[in-house]
């Protein structure tokens, strides 16, 4: 049977890495944090066609038209030699 000075020899080291691991988690939480907080926020020039919406947009129904709110930007969807694009639209 180990004696109680044997396990906490043992159970000292442990703790110390275990403490150490979630000081760095909440540093790269914080830092990460900070990082992305710090972006400027993107703007759309009206008439602009663009490749991709930006993440988050909603799709309500405006008089029967399709629609894309992003944000406090509309677009449109229109339809190019490349494909699908998204046209910067005054709110309709």
């Amino acid at each position: 049977m180990k004696s109680a000075r044997s396990i906490g020899r043992t159970l000292v080291p442990f703790a110390l890495v275990v403490l150490g691991v979630v000081a760095w988690l909440a540093l790269a939480v914080t830092v990460g944090a900070q990082i992305t907080s710090d972006r400027p926020p993107v703007t759309y020039v009206m008439g602009v066609d663009y490749a991709a919406l930006p993440a988050g947009c909603i799709t309500p129904n405006v008089g029967g038209g399709t629609y894309y709110l992003c944000g406090n930007t509309w677009f449109q969807p229109s339809y190019g030699t490349n494909g699908l694009f998204y046209k910067v639209v005054p709110t309709p």
